[in-house]
Order: C-alpha cells, then structure tokens, then sequence
C-alpha cells in the first residue's frame, strides 16, 4: 500500500469578522460542509421569509413584545421548540385559508391534506401568505387560549398526579412564538386542528364575519 506524506498537506482556513449573523447564515449554505443544512434554512436565505420578518417585526411595534421566531437552522436566541419556527407560523396561517379550502363548497377541498411548507415559496405562495398575514395575531391567540386551557386543567386534573390527556407530557414545556411558556410538553400540531375550525368565521376576502375580539373569548377553545 502507497504512503503518502501529509507533513506538507495544507488546509485552508478563511476567518469572517464583524458579520451580522444572518450573513453567516447565508454563507454557511454556500461553504463546503457535511453539515445538514434544513429546508427553512435555504428558504431564508433565498429572502423567502423576508415578507413574515416585516410583518413580525410590525407586531411587535404594536403590541410592544419580543417574538421569538427562528428563521433558520441552529439561529441563537430564540427557542428550538418547534412552535417558534417560522415555518410553524406559516402552517397556522394554511390552516385558515378560507378561500383554498372553502368549506362550504362541495366538491373541493375543504381542510388541509398536507401540512408541509413548500421547499420554495412561489410567487404566488408568497402572495397567498401575505394575503393571510394579517390573520396571524388571532391564529396564535387561539393557540395561546389553547395551552392555557390545558394548564387550567392539568393544574386541577380530575385525578390528582395524573394527567390523561393524551399526547401531553408533563415532563418538559411548552414555548411559543409570543414568549408563553407551558409546564407541560404537547405536540406543535396540536392547535393547529383548533384554529383551522375558526375559518368558518371568515369571508372570501379573509375578513372576519363577526368582530374577532367579541366572539372569540365567547366561542372559547
């Protein structure tokens, strides 16, 4: 077997400076790695959640919080629950397309088949999603109402050391994308099929048909 002699072999070594960290991101994609790079990842560093960046960033003028929203891979700072991705919120928003999935009318398709975020949002997906954005704050109040009624329940559970919801644990948390926080871990999809019953509230024009603050608490989740 031939030997080679590594003593001079030499491996290039490029150090970055003063880079924001979303830069970093995008020149990750572009290095030589092994490393895995995700879906959400390569979408963001195409620009395709710019448009959810600028609405969030809207939000939190208006309501004065932080969101906690991981538009990539390993993004520090924000929480690794899967209900702090971007691509969460996204399903939230699919998840009450009235118009996509039109209830009230036979013969098309009336509830999401697929929850999956496409791998390159269109054009055309990205205007759909833009059209749904201003939905966003109701969707996750609903899934905030939500975990708050599983907190009342599990604090005051019909058998005391028990919890016999199924899917909830009471080993671990709970983290959304407002900053809540839940003493117990429950599967991200979980609101998902609450929010979407809400759509029959809405108009073709993604309106809702009766004020949102006023019927919401009384509809309950």
């Amino acid at each position: 077997m031939q030997k080679i002699d590594l003593k001079k072999a030499l491996v290039k070594v490029e150090i970055t400076c003063g880079l924001p960290e979303e830069e970093v991101a995008v020149n990750a994609l572009t290095a030589n790695t092994t490393s895995p790079i995700d879906t959400r990842s390569r979408v963001n560093a195409r620009g395709g959640y710019d448009f959810v960046k600028r609405f969030i960033e809207k939000l939190e003028r208006e309501q004065e919080i932080k969101y906690k929203v991981a538009y990539y891979q390993n993004q520090s700072g924000v929480p690794k629950d899967p209900r702090c991705s971007v691509q969460h919120l996204c399903k939230i928003l699919i998840c009450l397309d009235r118009v996509k999935y039109d209830y009230s009318s036979s013969g098309r398709s009336q509830h999401p088949s697929s929850l999956v975020v496409p791998q390159f949002l269109s054009p055309k997906e990205t205007e759909r999603l833009q059209k749904l954005l201003p939905l966003l704050s109701q969707g996750l109040w609903i899934e905030r109402e939500l975990y708050k009624s599983l907190e009342k329940y599990i604090t005051s559970p019909a058998v005391k050391g028990n919890c016999n919801l199924a899917s909830i644990s009471l080993s671990g948390n709970s983290l959304l994308a407002d900053g809540s926080a839940f003493g117990f871990k429950a599967p991200a999809v979980l609101s998902l099929p609450i929010i979407a019953a809400f759509r029959v509230f809405l108009d073709e024009n993604y309106e809702w048909t009766l004020p949102f603050d006023e019927f919401a608490p009384v509809v309950g989740v």
